[in-house]
């Protein structure tokens, strides 16, 4: 982690450095890459992670995953929507676009695969969160005044899988990579690493549509039967992931002395008492206790969560001041996220925990077969394998926290499901959230504020489309079957 972060430092630092002369740099005969190739690469990278992060600790895309219920700034809570903008995706598309052009121009077949792999990733957010979106035509601006058509959802997902599949394929050529390792902050140069990520999220995007097309599994189980072609991402050590460098407010923890927000985000009572029902261990590492149980009107347990959407937040439990510690008897998140920077809370892209609970579910519900292994193992390797990215492995195991009735392994979905949303705490984007709309899983409750008991199936478009692009956001929501831009339509994936 240490090495990480310090690469990330000297990483960015050469960057702010190196913008000032790009027309020098890239004009010495003597210089083995294109800096400014190299340059969009590290800024879509670092940008991407922590964006996203962002978005999911912050945004309101990360209100469904539900870790976070707000004190004060509730009303997104009660799922009421409305427009939200795209761009945190967007801005990072477009450099990623120059990238790709670069690469291609050069014939250099490493960046491209980074910049296949980085646009599967955010144009698959993108259609996850909005459904149908600006995609063939979104960068092909020639004239002022353009506007971009939007493409069907079904579309864009065979596209981005076949960025994933393209860019594992680049990535086995001989290329260029290891010569722009100081400018790679997520994997410095490290090819087999790039190609674990692109199969990972090809796996992911493979089980998010299957409901859709059953043959897709035959795609899957080819994955699986093929290890040396397909690497995955199976160990903490391949994770792709960004550590806050807690230099400046863009570099620092969401969560952390930039935010001025900290108090009115608090840890959900879901989550907490997730946590609390099963002994886990990693409860004291994400969340504080309250300073005197006992103060507590409605719950006198050390570890205190914020219900959802309800009247009242501020003097729930009691509490007479939830800006003061010691007058607030909910708990706040710990000083993991609370430090601008803390070796336990990184801008991840993708966990290999998670590709244990996929493969959990890939074995149990669907019948594949992953080198033998049980959904049981899998399952149970899912969550050892979150345990020790928190550093509390050798507790989990030294109090039996496996072989509680509600951890071990029933061969349910639900469960399977519920341990994977508590174990990707603040992945980037809303990959839990993607999959309760997939699943149903986990339940959640809902507050008394909550407009209906259901989640939201996706975010409205930014309001400039209505009025800017007016055109073809109309069009879009006719393609889609939808009344209205509203968060509760459903887009192709979910019909």
């Amino acid at each position: 982690m240490l090495k990480k972060s310090l690469f990330l430092a000297v990483t960015l630092l050469g960057l702010a450095r190196c913008t000032d002369n790009f027309e020098e740099i890239n004009t010495n005969p003597n210089d083995p890459v294109n800096v400014d190739a190299a340059y969009l690469m590290s800024s879509v990278i670092v940008n991407t992670a922590y964006n996203l992060t962002e978005e999911n600790v912050g945004g309101v895309m990360g209100i469904p995953s539900r870790y976070v219920t707000r004190v004060i700034h509730n009303g997104d809570d009660t799922y009421r929507w409305d427009s939200e903008s795209w761009g945190f995706a967007f801005n990072n598309l477009i450099n990623n676009e120059d990238l790709l052009r670069q690469a291609r121009a050069e014939e250099d077949t490493h960046l491209e695969a980074i910049g296949l792999i980085m646009k599967g990733y955010l144009f698959g957010i993108l259609t996850d969160t909005f459904g149908d979106v600006p995609f063939e035509t979104a960068f092909g601006a020639g004239e002022e005044n353009y506007t971009s058509a939007y493409s069907r959802q079904e579309d864009i997902y065979q596209a981005i899988l076949g960025y994933f599949d393209r860019a594992n394929t680049l990535l086995q050529e001989d290329g260029r990579l290891s010569l722009y390792a100081a400018f790679d902050p997520m994997f410095e140069g490290d090819v087999l690493q790039w190609r674990k990520l692109a199969n990972s999220l090809h796996l992911r995007y493979l089980l998010r549509i299957s409901q859709k097309d059953e043959k897709t599994f035959d795609t899957i189980q080819m994955i699986l039967n093929n290890n040396d072609r397909y690497p995955l991402i199976l160990s903490n050590e391949d994770n792709a992931f960004l550590p806050y460098l807690g230099v400046r407010k863009t570099d620092s923890s969401p969560l952390g002395s930039y935010d001025g927000d900290f108090y009115d985000r608090r840890p959900s009572k879901v989550f907490v008492d997730f946590l609390l029902e099963r002994n886990d261990p990693r409860l004291p590492v994400w969340v504080r206790p309250v300073a005197n149980p006992e103060a507590g009107t409605v719950d006198n347990n050390e570890y205190v969560g914020l219900p959802l959407a309800i009247f009242g937040a501020t003097n729930y439990n009691g509490t007479t001041n939830h800006l003061n510690y010691e007058s607030s008897n909910y708990s706040e998140f710990s000083s993991v996220f609370h430090d601008d920077s803390n070796p336990l809370f990184n801008a991840v892209v993708f966990p290999a925990c998670e590709t244990y609970f996929i493969l959990a579910e890939l074995v149990e519900i669907h019948k594949l077969n992953y080198d033998g292994a049980s959904a049981r193992e899998l399952y149970l390797e899912g969550i050892r394998t979150s345990m020790s990215q928190y550093q509390v492995d050798a507790e989990a195991e030294a109090t039996g926290y496996y072989t509680q009735s509600l951890v071990a392994y029933n061969g349910s979905l639900e469960q399977i499901l519920a341990q994977k949303w508590v174990s990707m705490l603040f992945v980037g984007g809303s990959e839990t959230w993607f999959d309760h709309r997939r699943t149903g899983y986990p339940v959640f409750p809902f507050g008394d504020l909550s407009i209906r008991d259901e989640i939201p199936y996706r975010m409205p478009y930014p309001s400039d489309e209505a009025s800017y692009n007016a055109e073809n956001y109309d069009q879009a929501i006719e393609d889609q079957g939808w009344s209205d831009d509203s968060n509760y339509e459903k887009m192709w994936l979910l019909k």
